[in-house]
């Protein structure tokens, strides 16, 4: 399985994942419980940190649990054990478990819980009904002697730097000649303190979006050789990407609402779902919104013949059919459930299989206090 890792590792694979710039303001995303530097073997994934998850957690014999809903989303008025927050406030401290939410991060994040509604309706390729965040373009440039050149590049694509599109490893370098002097007490790559040194090096160029800076530079840094790196950060015009909610696209295959309805309730797990509309409306074009707070406005302009979504307020929806669109609710922890196993999966790799996985599909009530 390989060497120990520690709650700070999870922390971290969780934030390359969703980054925590996706946040959306008062959000409480991020460590709700736990220390940073408490190892960590196997991880609970769940929707929730309830009371079914904490036991299937002690159960399995996990020590974290990483989960989409807020333990805390409310701020607590007291630890007292007669409120239910307070309850489960202290029940969570004396369990000892880690406990990460990545919420608003993990509703926008590419292949987060939007995308994962949407493959798992049968959507290959999608457009975002509601934009809320762009990610500005960074390029950095850094000069690495030739030695290193490979070695560098690696660790930077590697840690996310040189996407264009569809095109990944993206970087440029041209060669050229530096100059140092090394001062008094420094240990220099190439030559001695007090020494005038040119170097043949690489001037290598990538670009990344601005959530990964961090993880970019940090892994550079590690991979390069010299006692002080000389690099350069500039912002670009244009964006990365663009982060938003819901998701709207072709069905491969037109279906009838009715049968469509079904065949969602069943992909979730739910087993029912309740739909408005023709049954035997011919649906082509389909909007996904996981969880609730659908933008009603985002949901018509996408075009769509019907949406589905966890959760449609009453007048919502009737602002929603009176617009023309089909509705299909899936309920609002159903529709988030497809998120879990790839979610589990992603985290594994960048774990690099160090830490147990188990995921947590059922038994668990959505509780924001």
């Amino acid at each position: 399985m390989g060497g120990l890792i520690r709650v700070r590792d999870v922390v971290a694979a969780m934030e390359r994942i969703a980054p925590p710039g996706l946040a959306l303001s008062g959000d409480p995303a991020g460590l709700h419980a736990g220390d940073l530097e408490t190892p960590v073997r196997r991880i609970l994934v769940s929707l929730d940190a309830s009371y079914d998850a904490l036991r299937r957690a002690k159960r399995d014999r996990c020590g974290m649990l990483v989960v989409h809903h807020p333990l805390f989303y409310r701020g607590l008025k007291s630890l007292a054990e007669n409120d239910p927050a307070g309850r489960l406030a202290t029940t969570v401290a004396r369990s000892g478990f880690a406990v990460y939410s990545a919420h608003t991060c993990l509703d926008l994040a590419e292949g987060g819980v939007n995308d994962c509604l949407a493959r798992t309706a049968g959507l290959a390729e999608t457009t975002i009904m509601q934009p809320i965040k762009g990610e500005k373009l960074l390029k950095l440039a850094v000069f690495t002697p030739v030695s290193s050149i490979e070695k560098v590049r690696r660790a930077l694509c590697s840690a996310g730097a040189g996407h264009i599109g569809r095109y990944s490893d993206c970087t440029f370098r041209v060669r050229g000649t530096g100059t140092f002097r090394c001062g008094s007490g420094t240990k220099p790559f190439q030559g001695r303190p007090g020494s005038f040194e040119e170097a043949d090096e690489y001037r290598l160029e990538t670009v990344f979006g601005e959530f990964s800076a961090d993880r970019v530079i940090d892994a550079m840094l590690a991979a390069h050789p010299y006692e002080e790196v000389a690099y350069d950060l500039y912002p670009l015009q244009g964006q990365a990407r663009t982060y938003g909610f819901g998701r709207v696209g072709e069905l491969s295959e037109p279906e009838f609402l009715a049968p469509l309805a079904g065949r969602l309730a069943r992909t979730v797990g739910s087993g029912m779902a309740q739909y408005r509309g023709n049954p035997r409306r011919l649906v082509r074009r389909l909007a996904v919104w996981a969880g609730g707070g659908i933008d009603v406005k985002s949901a018509i302009d996408s075009r769509a013949d019907a949406l589905a979504a966890g959760e449609i307020g009453y007048h919502d929806g009737e602002t929603l059919t009176d617009a023309g669109l089909a509705l299909i609710t899936l309920g609002h922890g159903y529709s988030e459930y497809p998120v879990l196993r790839p979610l589990a999966g992603r985290l594994e790799k960048e774990l690099g299989g160090r830490a147990a996985i188990v995921v947590a599909l059922g038994g668990t009530t959505s509780r924001n206090v």
